[in-house]
């Protein structure tokens, strides 16, 4: 009994992460927490900075009344109505288009090139798409939320020079797309047999929307350049008088240093954080050597696809973000057989098959405990069967852990996606 009982009791502890040798972090006391958050709160800068005009827009618009413009709109209205454009008629794929109004995209809707000044916007209520065939340029911030922006022509160079919200950003085969303005996608950025450039005075961050957090697709010979901004929500609602809420999750950008965690939840134990002076860091690394390893510095580099803990003081949720390069499309996982347990994630910035990984381990199968960001809890994978919210996908940045009999590995493919 005692033989069955053992392995039981060290699954179960790891699903609670239970008082055991392989917990990361020590009980915080409240007087940790609460002088972490009060430091917190002191070095945080409460002036928020106001978006700028991105340079190319900027010096594109200087002579935006000289450019070969096809059509300017003449009021505020829906784009497919003709009374909205001074041709009376409806833009096409052949046109340069401007627009100095409130333009409604009720529509699919197309343009060579689109330009917004000080005093027009673009917005749809509903799904629905916008091709361009050349460049985008805005004056002020878009919010096309509702929107699939994308840019089509092979041997193409576009150039998208707003700070705009899209669901979806897609870059056609043979396009080549430099985004200089802040871009945040809330569904998936797409590099379709195409390159997408993030350019050092633009972003990109993939953000969240209904679907949960965005992905980032790079199929055939696609490539996204550059810094790539990860954004990650991370509820803090207090459980059962708890000190602190722990996440698990993977970072999946490359050259992602510990510093870009600070300000956005409070840190402590370790050189640079919001209070050093505490016995031990909130957050940790797991290891294939170590188990778990400890942040030591602000300046410590993350690892891709490691498990990463993180403990933080309760809120109603903290934004996490940071920036990095995509990582290669085939990323190599490997857990010791002779470890307790593994802690890996899905660092493909996409939607990864569980079933897919499990097919490529000895066994062919895994029992695997999958942390849910959203519930606070744990979902299970077993023999090809999940619970609660995971159906078989693992969502981008989450992590799961398992308790290897031999050595396992597998390869994440961003080309089995």
């Amino acid at each position: 009994m005692r033989a069955i009982l053992t392995p039981f009791a060290m699954l179960f502890s790891l699903v609670i992460w239970g008082q055991t040798s392989q917990h990361p972090f020590p009980e915080f006391s409240q007087e940790t927490v609460d002088q972490a958050v009060l430091a917190w709160e002191q070095n945080r800068s409460s002036a928020q900075e106001e978006p700028t005009v991105p340079p190319r827009a900027a010096m594109e618009m200087s002579a935006a009344f000289s450019r070969d413009i096809s059509i300017r709109s003449v009021r505020r209205g829906a784009w497919s109505d003709p009374s909205t454009w001074d041709c009376q008629c409806i833009p096409s794929s052949d046109d340069m288009v401007q627009v100095d109004h409130e333009i409604g995209l009720s529509d699919d809707a197309y343009c060579t090139s689109l330009t917004v000044t000080s005093s027009g916007q673009v917005f749809a209520a509903e799904d629905v798409s916008l091709t361009l065939g050349g460049d985008l340029l805005a004056l002020r911030a878009l919010t096309l939320d509702r929107v699939q922006l994308t840019f089509t022509g092979e041997g193409i160079d576009h150039t998208m020079a707003a700070h705009a919200t899209v669901a979806r950003l897609i870059a056609q085969p043979g396009a080549s797309l430099s985004v200089e303005g802040d871009v945040v996608v809330t569904e998936r950025a797409t590099a379709d047999n195409a390159t997408i450039t993030v350019d050092p005075d633009g972003s990109l961050t993939l953000g969240n929307g209904p679907l949960g957090r965005a992905s980032a697709l790079r199929p055939g010979t696609g490539e996204i350049l550059g810094l790539v901004t990860r954004e990650i929500i991370l509820p803090a609602t207090a459980n059962r008088g708890s000190t602190n809420i722990q996440h698990r999750i993977a970072i999946g950008l490359e050259e992602v240093q510990v510093e870009q965690f600070i300000g956005d939840f409070p840190t402590w134990g370790f050189d640079g954080s919001d209070d050093p002076s505490a016995s031990n860091s909130n957050i940790a690394v797991w290891d294939a050597q170590s188990v778990f390893y400890k942040i030591d510095s602000s300046n410590d580099i993350l690892p891709v696809w490691e498990g990463i803990i993180i403990a933080v003081a309760p809120s109603d949720s903290y934004s996490l973000t940071f920036e990095g390069k995509m990582p290669g499309k085939d990323i190599a996982v490997e857990i010791p057989g002779d470890l307790p347990f593994g802690l890996f994630g899905n660092a493909l910035n996409a939607p990864s098959s569980l079933d897919s990984i499990a097919s490529q381990t000895p066994s062919k199968t895994l029992d695997l405990s999958c942390w849910n960001i959203e519930t606070l809890q744990y979902d299970k994978y077993v023999m090809g069967h999940s619970t609660n919210d995971l159906r078989g996908i693992l969502k981008p940045n989450a992590t799961c852990q398992f308790i290897p009999s031999e050595t396992t590995a597998f390869q994440q493919s961003s080309n089995a996606l």
